[in-house]
């Protein structure tokens, strides 16, 4: 075991380094001295192909990774190998455009996109969790690029007004089902992201939601990823003393240039107040919501620190909340949220918050209707937008539920569920 993993070491660093030819000698003489043995080599061909990848023969990794997407052995590496040779061509499918002449284009595009389709679905189907939300945010990337480019393909120039309207619609007719499909693999990703989002760190569900609420505004659209968080000024008392006084000026300038909206700059001065005084709450607060800003995973260690003006600021409760949201650990955010509805159910956000995530990220209709009808008590004329998304979820309810208008008992398979 030893012997495999400096092997496996020595692999990396030659994939690292480009070197596909060294480490097919590693391979054959490791596999001949009986220190790498068959249900060893997927793990080292994925190595190899990463070699040939770094040394610029993309067609030889991709012919690897396929080969190695059909192992039987290792069902880990043959979905590693397949999601990374779809991952490969993904750029150049979305570069192929639907133009004349439209159909070899169509069909070429087309043979592209089930091969990539093919390469998720086996990731997918896998069931490994680390492929799970991105292969289904590529799937439905894949989709609606499709669509995208039927919808924008050259129209056949002889054709009469009537004729190019019958076109058009049955060209939209031909395109929904990819939509929906995109949907479909979009929710997927949210799904993913809130039971494996500990695996991700590439912030999957909220470019899935992102998606979604261009999509479909009305059910995916919600402003927990719009919340822009202000800066909060340090009190002048705490900081009299002399020793103090460097890092208070520090600290407001930076605030006047985060205020302005001038990033890099307010960073650089943070960066020199966290050499005098590290673990400051307000420091850590208003680098936290910059590092956020920045899309910076650091910003939740930050954010972390700063919870010590939780009292006097609730507002860093929300800031905290949202950076574990932000950085893919859905389901901790929502954890969060349930422990401020609990122990601080005087703040009306975490229940709207915790709501969205039921709805749209678990699916749990009946729960998010509560959370939403609490907050829009406590939220007045400010939960307008909310009172449209509990007339939503009521609708999907008596969709799911049909029995419920006649007083019937609805079967458990609609539970929590929707359309």
């Amino acid at each position: 075991e030893e012997r495999r993993k400096l092997l496996l070491k020595t692999a990396d660093m030659l994939a690292k380094a480009g070197k596909p030819d060294r480490l097919t000698t590693l391979i054959d003489s490791g596999t001949e001295a009986g220190h790498i043995i068959d249900r060893d080599k997927p793990a080292f061909l994925f190595r190899l192909a990463m070699a040939e990848l770094a040394s610029g023969d993309e067609g030889k990794a991709y012919s690897t990774l396929k080969a190695l997407s059909k192992d039987k052995l290792d069902p880990f590496h043959a979905a590693k190998a397949a999601f990374a040779a779809s991952n490969m061509k993904l750029d150049e499918y979305l570069e192929t455009k639907i133009k004349d002449p439209v159909t070899a284009s169509f069909e070429k595009k087309e043979s592209k996109m089930k091969e990539l389709l093919a390469g998720y679905g086996a990731a997918i189907k896998s069931g490994y969790a680390e492929f799970m939300a991105s292969s289904f945010y590529n799937m439905g990337m894949v989709l609606e690029d499709f669509k995208d480019s039927l919808l924008s393909s050259s129209r056949p120039s002889d054709l009469s007004d009537d004729e190019l309207k019958e076109y058009d619609y049955l060209l939209e007719e031909k395109v929904y089902p990819l939509e929906e499909e995109a949907i479909r693999s979009y929710r997927g990703s949210l799904k993913a992201s809130f039971e494996h989002g500990e695996l991700q760190s590439n912030g999957y569900g909220e470019k899935a939601l992102s998606k979604l609420a261009v999509l479909k505004p009305a059910l995916y659209k919600r402003d927990i990823l719009s919340k822009e968080f202000v800066v909060i000024d340090p009190p002048a008392e705490p900081y009299a003393k002399e020793e103090s006084k460097e890092f208070f000026s520090l600290l407001n300038s930076a605030n006047l240039y985060h205020t302005r909206k001038e990033l890099s700059g307010a960073l650089w001065l943070y960066k020199k107040a966290e050499t005098i005084i590290p673990e400051d709450p307000y420091l850590n607060y208003n680098m936290g919501i910059l590092l956020m800003k920045n899309k910076d995973q650091a910003s939740v260690e930050k954010l972390g620190k700063s919870l010590t003006l939780k009292d006097a600021n609730p507002e860093v409760l929300e800031a905290y909340a949202y950076s574990i949201f932000l950085f893919n650990d859905v389901k901790d955010a929502l954890a969060f949220y349930e422990d401020l509805v609990k122990n601080r159910s005087e703040l009306p956000w975490p229940h709207k918050n915790s709501g969205i995530i039921y709805e749209i990220f678990v699916e749990d209709y009946a729960r998010a209707l509560e959370r939403y009808k609490t907050y829009l008590a406590a939220a007045g004329k400010d939960g307008v937008q909310t009172g449209q998304w509990i007339a939503l979820i009521e609708e999907r309810l008596q969709k799911s539920y049909p029995l419920l208008q006649r007083g019937g008992v609805p079967t458990p398979s609609g539970v929590g569920r929707g359309d």
